[in-house]
């Protein structure tokens, strides 16, 4: 069975540079070390360690690559570093991915804190716990989108609605401006729009655990959730892809069979109606679940009983 030899700390490489300096060859002190003689050489090239004849003579001491990975580390670029130290760049981006490979990754953590140009809550849908969260996880169900390539959540309403995403904004304590603009549509040439868009790791990762990222309108289910958030959820919901027919004082829910379906069941499992709604025409990726008077005037008691966050031009008073 193959041996396993030891991790090559930092520790352990300077010990091997001083046995090296002292004299003794690179093949005893990787057996003394009881280090891999590959990876010991990988990471002498990179400092330019010349051993044999010409010990003693490298380009780059340890405590200079150290003190360049403590820069690194401390968040100060590749390119300051360079002129610091009196390193050539391409060198030093080498040395530093092989000797500090997760100094990079902690930089670019420390910027995106530091040097983002707008705050927000970007854990606010790490647990959903609260009415708002709910809610506007209901409405981003329906509304919204995650990017697929790019850690992006976009929404984008009929410039109409352009306060209810300030309320989102407000909500999230995001501190970026509401975007209006004109595009053709497929049902209206220059529409008007307001667009809210948020580049956050965290909340798009947190909101895919319900959401798929890319196209969703076929693959969206119905979440689990505690029981008494499903009131605010649904509402949410209603807000982006729900509608009144105000000349019978009926209600409908646009979506995919599977989650419409699993919508009407919460209903009926629930109490809220007795009756169950009828789907309308549309396909398994696209359909829409009417309910009669008697149970829309129901839905919409539950829906908004002590209400606080809701599309107004929506509501129906009950």
């Amino acid at each position: 069975m193959r041996r396993l030899r030891k991790y090559l700390t930092d520790d352990l490489f300077q010990e091997a540079i001083s046995l090296l300096d002292n004299g003794m060859s690179k093949t005893k002190v990787a057996k003394l070390l009881d280090l891999c003689i590959n990876e010991l050489s990988k990471k002498l090239s990179l400092i330019n360690y010349e051993y044999g004849a010409k010990r003693k003579r490298y380009k780059y001491s340890y405590e200079t690559l150290s003190s360049a990975k403590a820069l690194r580390l401390s968040g100060m670029s590749i390119d300051k570093i360079s002129k610091e130290l009196n390193i050539c760049y391409p060198t030093l981006c080498k040395i530093l991915k092989h000797l500090a490979p997760n100094a990079v990754c902690i930089h670019k953590e420390r910027a995106r804190h530091s040097y983002t140009k707008y705050t927000c809550d970007y854990d606010f849908f790490n647990i959903i716990d609260t009415e708002n969260k709910a809610y506007w996880l209901g409405f981003i169900y329906a509304d919204g989108h995650l990017c697929k390539d790019s850690y992006k959540l976009e929404i984008r309403l009929s410039e109409t609605d352009i306060n209810h995403l300030r309320k989102f904004k407000i909500a999230i304590n995001y501190s970026a401006d509401v975007i209006s603009g004109i595009k053709d549509t497929n049902f209206k040439k220059a529409s008007k729009f307001a667009l809210l868009y948020i580049h956050s790791k965290e909340m798009v990762n947190d909101l895919s655990k319900f959401i798929p990222r890319g196209k969703k309108s076929d693959k969206v289910k119905f979440p689990e959730l505690q029981e008494n958030l499903y009131q605010h959820f649904i509402r949410g919901y209603f807000d982006g892809d729900g509608y009144n027919i105000k000349t019978r004082d009926e209600i409908g829910f646009c979506g995919n069979f599977n989650f419409l379906n699993d919508l009407r069941n919460f209903f009926i499992e629930s109490g809220v109606i007795s009756l169950s709604g009828s789907f309308r025409s549309g396909s398994e990726y696209y359909t829409e679940l009417r309910f009669g008077k008697k149970s829309s005037f129901a839905i919409r008691k539950f829906m908004y009983a002590n209400a606080t966050t809701f599309l107004e031009r929506k509501c129906t008073i009950i």
